[in-house]
C-alpha cells in the first residue's frame, strides 16, 4: 500500500521503510504544480495509488473581522481546501482505472466547533462539506472517502535524567 501524505515526517518516512510496502511524499499542496510532479512521478513508476491521505492544514491569526486578509484567507483556502481537493481529483483518475482504493481527509474539529480563527474554521467547514459530497460521488467506482475531523491532542514531553 502507497500512502500519500502532505508533509511527511523523515522519522515517519525511516519507519515506514522498514515495512517495504509504503513511502511518504513530501509536496506543497497548495501549489498545483506539485501535485502534477508527484503524481506524474508515481505514473511513471507504475505506483498503485490505493490510498491517499489528505493530512493539512495552516491558520493566521486574525479574529476579527477589521482585521480581514484577503490574501489569507486565499493562501489558507488553497492549502486547506483547493489544494488537497485537485491533488484528489489527480489520483481519483488513477483509482477508478485500478478499481477502487480510500481517500482519507484530516480535517478538524473545528470544522463544527468555533476557534475564533474564522478562515481556518471556515476552510475546514467548507472541506467537511466537499468530503461529504465526494463520498457520494466516488462511491459507485469504488472509493470510498472518509473525513477525520480531531481536536486538540496533546504529547507528553520525554524527561531526560542523569542517572
Amino acid at each position: 500500500m502507497f500512502i500519500l501524505q502532505m508533509l511527511m515526517s523523515l522519522e515517519l518516512e525511516s519507519q515506514l521503510i522498514e515495512y517495504k510496502l509504503s513511502k511518504g511524499f513530501v509536496s506543497d499542496v497548495s501549489k498545483t504544480e506539485d501535485s502534477d510532479r508527484l503524481v506524474n512521478l508515481l505514473i511513471n513508476r507504475n505506483v498503485n495509488i490505493d490510498c491517499l491521505v489528505n493530512n493539512v492544514g495552516i491558520s493566521d491569526e486574525n479574529v476579527r473581522l477589521s482585521e480581514l486578509d484577503v490574501d489569507s484567507w486565499r493562501k489558507i483556502y488553497d492549502t486547506n481546501v483547493v489544494g488537497p481537493m485537485y491533488l484528489t481529483k489527480l489520483v481519483f483518475e488513477r483509482m477508478m482505472k485500478e478499481k477502487g482504493g480510500n481517500i482519507i481527509f484530516l480535517s478538524s474539529v473545528h470544522q463544527d466547533v468555533i476557534r475564533r480563527f474564522p478562515s481556518y474554521s471556515a476552510s475546514k467547514g467548507a472541506l467537511k462539506m466537499a468530503i461529504q459530497e465526494l463520498a457520494l460521488e466516488l462511491a459507485p467506482y469504488d472509493i470510498r472517502v472518509n473525513g477525520i475531523a480531531p481536536g486538540y491532542t496533546g504529547e507528553e514531553e520525554k524527561q531526560h535524567q542523569d542517572t
